[in-house]
């Protein structure tokens, strides 16, 4: 598979707060939460380590669907511990024998595009607080760093070649509908898609900090 990302901070600036991280078979996108403490910290902690810890029991050919939720587990409680009072969202997109598995807590957003189909994978574990079309403010019910946080919701596809995936923090999702970009993810390059959400997303001037992340199978 072959991977584009960008990440950039919101017009409101300071610190980016999301993290992107590949390595070997796996990526991973994060999104610590404002207003906690530490949140690029979790956030960096929760990408780097689902990706390194699942890309090595990919290596070993020891992966399964445990091994997903045994390692948003084991974050979880490290978070805990070592970051009490932080808290980030988390998904990650992992290839292993001839399968795409997807998996996330919080709102940070999968989507696949394949061929004509369009969905979005992930589900937005939170509450809005909205007049009409306008959301005033987002709670999230589940993310990592929480005492009760819940598993991830996983979904697994076939690795068919010219399928197209994104993982996206809501800085994007909420600035951009990614699901009009399938005509896009069909007929462009991984890196010219990539480009493409990151211009369109710059020119919305999101507060919150916003990245993405198009892997293109092959």
């Amino acid at each position: 598979m072959q991977v584009s990302w960008f990440s950039n901070s919101g017009s409101q600036g300071g610190e980016n707060s999301d993290c992107v991280y590949a390595v070997g078979s796996v990526v991973s996108i994060a999104d610590g939460m404002g207003g906690l403490s530490d949140s690029a910290s979790a956030a960096r902690f929760a990408a780097e380590q689902s990706a390194k810890q699942i890309n090595e029991r990919i290596e070993n050919g020891s992966f399964c669907e445990k091994t997903i939720h045994d390692t948003f587990g084991a974050i979880n409680a490290s978070l805990l511990q070592k970051l009490p009072g932080a808290g980030t969202t988390l998904a990650i997109l992992a290839l292993f024998d001839d399968h795409i598995w997807c998996a996330s807590v919080g709102d940070t957003k999968i989507f696949a595009f394949l061929g004509t189909q369009s969905m979005q994978v992930s589900i937005d574990e939170n509450l809005s607080e909205q007049t009409g079309l306008k959301v005033h403010q987002k709670i999230l019910t589940n993310y990592l760093g929480k005492e009760d946080a819940k598993p991830p919701r996983i979904s697994k596809f076939s690795a068919k070649s010219g399928s197209v995936f994104v993982l996206c923090t809501d800085g994007v999702s909420e600035v951009l509908d990614i699901l009009e970009f399938g005509s896009s993810c069909n007929e462009l390059r991984q890196e010219e898609v990539c480009r493409l959400l990151s211009t369109q997303a710059q020119e919305q001037e999101p507060k919150d900090d916003y990245s993405a992340v198009v892997i293109s199978v092959q």
